[in-house]
């Protein structure tokens, strides 16, 4: 058999959304399990804040349209949301920012910038004025490696001929924004949403979108080098990932996981085809294939009153220290078939964003629900020791030990002296960042940039993520800087 690749963790967070570093158990998990006897991967449900974070309560917001755009920038928060100024009837959409320093309290700034009612005394930032076209499906993200004045970047759709296409904008604030006047990606482009950025990663600039085909939604992906041109995009690969043939599932969010290394999706999807709609997750190691997590949703209608559907912000971010946050707006959707005359039917959104919230990287585990264990697959790490995120009920606690992986495949592996299960700590309690300590010993320094392994032992408990830590000490005064 040919021999597996090395996989390259180096020093970056790996979170459990698959079973990717996990060595494919031999016959003791259960069936099409790769995973150990006891073990299990676990999707976790986030607690809801039923009281609004921010509302639209301003005449020139209208009604929410999608979920926007959540981000970092210099210490404070910024939210992009796409509303319709003159109501749900109408076809005039813009673009609102809001902020905030602390994520629980959020400013409308009055920007001056577009026209509303006869006066700019709002915090709209884009609009058909600005574009000179009707916009919708509107992903605002930063681009940290432009320059000042093309630092924030801006996609849309707008119709163009027969058709549609999706359209770009560039602004060095965030606030004044320069639309490009040819199309960045031509084709009909018919889905409502779409999320843009910029993976470090890949060095590309990338968009999710939904493209509607005869009534289904299908799951597009498109990347380019250069921001001013996009090529036709593609169906993005995974097991299952459409909805049920009668009634699909929008993904109305997107998240690169902050600091790790996996990216997530959010869904409005009807499970089989009846019963409430409800939000379920779609996760991905490389951005490219994804997988739809079925069994496990994370948020119902029965939670907002005659709610229809959501709408879930672009990002994931740590509105509170130790957390992760994702920005939803419970949809009220009119039935098709509603005689009311579209000014009387009710409105598109609940005008109201609410929090969903996990603990730190906590939206999935590795779970041993009584007692599991498994070896990681062979790896290269960059760093002295292993840090780890991990809860423990009573009783649990979890155990690590490194292996040599360096000699022949088919070479028995052999713990490190010192670094055995039998020589570990064990990991008892809520920890977000622990370090693993052998006999209260953590350096794994002569093992770095080498291959092996790492055996994972837990008892009632769950392992979020793990990754490997370096110091990085000054060669002028001595001083410690934690990487």
């Amino acid at each position: 058999m040919p021999s597996q690749p090395l996989y390259n963790l180096g020093n970056d967070k790996h979170v459990f959304v698959d079973s990717s570093l996990i060595e494919a158990d031999r016959g003791q998990g259960p069936a099409k399990s790769p995973l150990g006897r006891g073990l299990r991967l676990s999707v976790h449900k986030p607690s809801l804040d039923t009281r609004p974070l921010l509302q639209m309560d301003m005449p020139w917001e209208g009604v929410l349209n999608g979920g926007g755009s959540l981000f970092e920038e210099e210490g404070r928060y910024r939210l992009y949301y796409e509303c319709r100024p003159l109501g749900a009837g109408s076809d005039s959409w813009a673009v609102a920012c809001a902020e905030s320093d602390n994520g629980s309290e959020w400013t409308k700034p009055n920007l001056g910038i577009v026209e509303f009612g006869g006066s700019t005394n709002n915090n709209l930032v884009f609009d058909a004025s600005v574009a000179s076209r009707p916009l919708w499906g509107v992903s605002v993200f930063r681009d940290y490696i432009a320059e000042t004045v093309r630092r924030f970047k801006l996609v849309y759709h707008s119709p163009y001929r027969d058709g549609s296409a999706m359209f770009a904008a560039v602004s060095a604030d965030g606030f004044q924004w320069n639309p490009f006047e040819s199309p960045a990606l031509l084709g009909d482009v018919t889905g409502d949403t779409t999320f843009a950025g910029f993976d470090a990663d890949r060095g590309k600039y990338f968009a999710y979108l939904n493209v509607v085909t005869e009534g289904q939604s299908t799951f597009t992906l498109t990347e380019t080098h250069t921001f001013e041109n996009w090529p036709s995009p593609v169906s993005v690969t995974g097991p299952e990932l459409g909805g049920d043939a009668d009634s699909g599932g929008v993904t109305t969010g997107y998240a690169r996981w902050p600091g790790a290394d996996a990216h997530s999706m959010f869904q409005d999807y009807r499970p089989v085809g009846t019963g409430p709609r409800v939000i379920r997750m779609l996760t991905s190691r490389d951005g490219h294939s994804w997988r739809a997590q079925h069994d496990n949703f994370l948020v119902d209608t029965d939670a907002f009153e005659a709610a229809s559907g959501y709408f879930c912000a672009d990002g994931l971010v740590g509105l509170r220290p130790g957390e992760l946050s994702l920005l939803i707006t419970p949809a009220r959707w009119t039935p098709p078939d509603s005689a009311a005359p579209v000014a009387a039917r009710p409105s598109e959104s609940n005008r109201v964003y609410y929090a969903l919230t996990w603990r730190q990287d906590g939206l999935m585990s590795l779970e041993a629900e009584t007692i599991g264990e498994c070896q990681t697959r062979p790896f290269t790490f960059d760093g002295e020791s292993l840090r780890i995120n991990s809860s423990a009920r009573a009783g649990g606690a979890l155990r690590f030990e490194l292996l040599d992986a360096s000699g022949p495949e088919s070479a028995k592996v052999r713990a490190v002296e010192g670094r055995r299960f039998a020589d570990c700590d064990p990991v008892v309690g809520d920890h977000l960042d622990h370090t693993v300590t052998w006999g209260g010993q953590s350096d794994l320094s002569a093992w770095s940039g080498r291959p092996v392994r790492v055996g994972i032992s837990m008892r009632l408990a769950h392992l979020y993520s793990l990754r490997f830590h370096s110091e990085v000490r000054s060669l002028t005064d001595g001083v410690v800087a934690w990487g």
